[in-house]
């Protein structure tokens, strides 16, 4: 139940290329050579945390289930012996120059042109995949898509019983949309992202009124948010080190009273990056986010690529393994299983029972709530060089409410089904 966004645990998945193989696309300063989609996402661009958590991603700067660009792996041969000289100056020669028009229709003493379809192993530098084929090696996303991209999901976590003393179960329906815009700035290699970010969240109970565990949540609140943040790919001259810098305010709130302190999030995070080869890397970073009980909280992980199929990124506050399934009918597929811890808090209009003689009554007040959760979800990924999509779901648990005056209680485990899309 978030937006992808208070931190940035790392993002950095790209297609990949051998490690053998040096990477000679002009673009490389942008791109990162790995085996498998690897942190979007942090990536993770992916994938993927919610709302007010920041997306999965390494070094931040992409979201890993974003449409990727895909291509073969490059191959290389022996290089062509040298054309030996000739001591003897040859006599130049001359032919007759050719009137025919090099544009119109061929003369008939001249055969048509033939084009033929280049081959996978001819071009090493293919940019897309024959459709139908499932390529060889993990055509992981980009690590930084300068330009917009637009993303949206839904989640659902069905109702559960909560411990109030009056009993009543606790739903989620959730809903996050987002616009980023990535560029080059003029502090070479650094990147700039600004992503404008919406969240709705239709709450369903509690339904307990019993004193002095009053339960009085709205049925609706939003989240507008604007995450903003400077990257250095990993390829730049800082390498093998990149690093990211966010800062990402937010107003959280039903708006059904006057926007107050409680209203406002000012989270931040920076995190470093350290790709120690081309098969491992390790992140090392801190984000502060701001809530009823404010966290400093710690990003700290490895990515592990063993082969050009799987994947490890294991860190905290998420993780991920995924497989790398080949490409079908011209999209990649990516089976994959996350592990998330997930914040968010929102200002409130609440009721207080106050007993004041005679007689008793109820009070309105402003409010603050907070909830908490751990998430454990199996995903399937399918990404195409226009769009992509995921489904998944899983467990939550851990479940816990938390109000800045009111009572505090906690949601039994239970289910949560997500599936998105990006452009």
């Amino acid at each position: 139940m978030n937006t992808s966004l208070v931190f940035c645990v790392l993002a950095l998945s790209s297609s990949w290329t051998p490690p053998s193989a040096p990477d000679l696309d002009p673009s490389a300063v942008f791109r990162r050579a790995e085996p498998s989609g690897l942190f979007e996402a942090a990536a993770l661009r992916s994938t993927v945390i919610r709302a007010q958590s920041p997306p999965l991603q390494l070094a931040d700067g992409m979201r890993d289930d974003e449409p990727i660009r895909q291509s073969f792996p490059p191959t290389f041969s022996n290089p062509a012996r040298s054309t030996p000289v000739n001591p003897t100056p040859s006599t130049p020669s001359y032919s007759a120059p050719n009137d025919s028009a090099p544009y119109e229709e061929p003369l008939p003493n001249q055969p048509a042109p033939m084009f033929m379809q280049p081959s996978p192993s001819g071009t090493p530098y293919m940019t897309a995949p024959p459709p139908g084929v499932s390529t060889w090696g993990a055509n992981g996303p980009q690590p930084y898509r300068l330009g917009y991209s637009l993303w949206a999901d839904i989640g659902w976590l069905p109702a559960r019983p909560t411990d109030l003393s009056g009993g009543g179960e606790f739903s989620v329906f959730e809903t996050n949309i987002g616009l980023n815009h990535t560029i080059p700035t003029w502090w070479s290699p650094w990147l700039f992202s600004l992503e404008h970010q919406f969240g709705y969240r239709s709450w369903s109970g509690p339904t307990s009124t019993l004193t002095p565990t009053r339960v009085d949540l709205p049925a609706n609140v939003y989240r507008l948010g604007w995450d903003i943040r400077f990257d250095t790919p990993l390829n730049s001259h800082f390498a093998p080190f990149a690093l990211t810098l966010a800062f990402n305010p937010s107003i959280n709130s039903d708006f059904n009273q006057q926007l107050s302190r409680n209203a406002y999030n000012f989270d931040g995070r920076g995190v470093l990056t350290w790709q120690l080869d081309p098969h491992f890397q390790l992140a090392l970073g801190a984000g502060f986010w701001d809530r009823v009980h404010d966290r400093v909280i710690p990003y700290a992980g490895f990515v592990w690529l063993p082969d050009d199929r799987w994947e490890f990124r294991i860190m905290w506050p998420q993780s991920r393994i995924q497989y790398y399934c080949g490409n079908y009918m011209g999209e990649d597929v990516w089976l994959y299983v996350n592990g998330e811890y997930h914040v968010e808090s929102y200002q409130i209009g609440s009721s207080e029972f106050v007993a004041v003689p005679p007689p008793n009554d109820i009070v309105s007040r402003t409010d603050q709530v907070e909830l908490e959760d751990y998430r454990i979800l199996i995903g399937l990924r399918k990404s195409s060089p226009i769009m992509s999509g995921f489904i998944e779901g899983g467990w939550v648990f851990g479940r816990r409410v938390d109000q800045r005056f009111g009572p505090d209680f906690h949601v039994s485990s239970g289910f949560i089904g997500r599936v998105g899309i990006r452009f």
